[in-house]
Parts: C-alpha cells; sequence; structure tokens
C-alpha cells in the first residue's frame, strides 16, 4: 500500500470510528502510525473538551450515578492535545505538506487556542484542495473570527454547493454575508 493511500485509509477510518482497520494498515509504516495517533489523540482532546465542560456543569448532581467510579473517557484535553502535536511532529519532517497532516494539524493549533498556526496550514492544505469542505469552512470561520468575512467568502466560494448542505458551513456563510452587508443574501 503506498503512503497517500495509507494516510487516506487512517484519516478515513479515525473519522468514523474503525480503529482496528487503521492499526492493521499503518503496522508497516511509522509514519502512518503517527498520522494515525494524532488523528486519534485531537478526537480524544475533542472528546476530553465535552467532558469536561459536561461535569463543570453537572458534575456534583450527576456524581452519585458513578457510585466512585472515574468515567473511563480523557478528561484532560491539554494532555491530549499534547500527545496529538508529538504525534503530527513526527510526521512533519518527511510529509510536511500533505493534505490530512495539514488539516490534523491545524485543527490542534485551533483547540490550543494558535489560530495563527491554524490558519497557515488551512491555507496550505486549501491551495492544494481548495474543494475540501470541513478545511474550508474551519478557515473561513477564522477568518471571520479575524474580521476577514471577505476572505471568509473567498475560503467558501469553491464548495459553493456542498455548503449549503452543511450546517456549520451555511451559519459561517450567512454571517460572513452580514458582516459585509448583504442581509437579504444571508437570510437565504
Amino acid at each position: 500500500m503506498t503512503t497517500n493511500t495509507a494516510q487516506l485509509r487512517t484519516w478515513l477510518g479515525v473519522h468514523r470510528g474503525v480503529l482496528d482497520d487503521i492499526f492493521r494498515d499503518v503496522e508497516d509504516s511509522p509514519h502512518d502510525a503517527a498520522m494515525a495517533r494524532t488523528m486519534l489523540f485531537r478526537r480524544r482532546a475533542g472528546l476530553a473538551t465535552i467532558m469536561k465542560e459536561f461535569f463543570a456543569a453537572l458534575g456534583p448532581r450527576f456524581g452519585r450515578y458513578l457510585d466512585g467510579r472515574e468515567p473511563n473517557v480523557p478528561l484532560d484535553p491539554a494532555h491530549e492535545i499534547e500527545e496529538a502535536k508529538a504525534a503530527a511532529d513526527i510526521v512533519a519532517a518527511s510529509l510536511e505538506g500533505t493534505p490530512p497532516l495539514l488539516f490534523e494539524r491545524a485543527i490542534v493549533s485551533e483547540m490550543d487556542g494558535r489560530t495563527a498556526d491554524a490558519r497557515a496550514d488551512l491555507e496550505g492544505l486549501l491551495k492544494q484542495y481548495p474543494g475540501f469542505v470541513h478545511a474550508a469552512v474551519r478557515a473561513a470561520d477564522l477568518a471571520l473570527n479575524a474580521g476577514e468575512p471577505e476572505r471568509a467568502i473567498r475560503y467558501l466560494a469553491p464548495i459553493e454547493i456542498e455548503v449549503q448542505h452543511t450546517r456549520d458551513g451555511t451559519g459561517v456563510l450567512a454571517n460572513a454575508l452580514r458582516a459585509i452587508d448583504r442581509h437579504e443574501d444571508a437570510s437565504r
């Protein structure tokens, strides 16, 4: 299996939650194994963030149902983000510009509060693959948050048809259109 095929299968497997197939595919490649770890720990960081917010809001009322047991999920997003960054660093030396690495690194950077790094990776990815819906929406959202609605619209332009079928994409597009006083287009 070529490296690009292994990376694509790794990315699809992680996003589908099919971990057994991933590790079967990446056993022969340390780079693919590191890429899988980046993806996995980035997802775990997202889960840890949700769990941290849940226990902060409902912990005292929910705790009695745990019967003193710890939940079997990650609770520290910072640790998971550090693990994802460490795994991405292993891959970066040889696979610097590949779309899966750029996407995962951008999400980790955004979670870590490093929006400039996230934007740089997303822009590199979108130069190679402007039709990557999730990357375009994330890049547009970052541009909008930076006060650049025109740039946000430019990111979304290549995926105009697809963006209409995603909740996040339509929200970002509507907000960008409102920011440039195109309220009628935004409400459509």
